[in-house]
């Protein structure tokens, strides 16, 4: 009886240890995800290759955006052809995606500037 109540304790002993690691490990996982979730320290640490990758993700989402940018969808329907106009949902994503370029844009010449700023500063003491 007293080795099965000793493996018992063992056993609790060895599950609070991995319980205890494991939300170690959770908390670690946590904090990594929530600091690359903030966009400025990634763009501080880096300028360049955020400019660089901003100007590709323009590009790839505003390329096929072009090809299809007509005057509407060529519906064909028993043997009559109408143009519909773009949906709600499109115009307003197009205004998002508008509105998001922007902002990146006025945060990486904000975040030069303060570059160039401290730059000169710097050199001038």
């Amino acid at each position: 009886m007293q080795k099965l109540e000793q493996r018992k304790r063992l056993l609790e002993a060895e599950l609070n240890q991995i319980e205890s690691g494991l939300n170690d490990s959770i908390h670690e996982t946590k904090e990594s995800v929530i600091e690359a979730l903030i966009p400025r320290k990634a763009i501080r640490k880096s300028p360049i290759k955020a400019v660089a990758i901003s100007v590709l993700a323009g590009f790839v989402i505003g390329l096929p955006k072009r090809r299809k940018r007509s005057t509407g969808k060529r519906i064909e329907s028993k043997g009559k052809t109408s143009v519909r106009s773009p949906g709600v949902a499109t115009l307003i994503l197009d205004e998002l995606k508008r509105i998001a370029a922007r902002r990146a844009v006025q945060f990486m010449v904000d975040t030069f500037d303060e570059k160039i700023g401290s730059q000169k500063g710097g050199s001038r003491n």
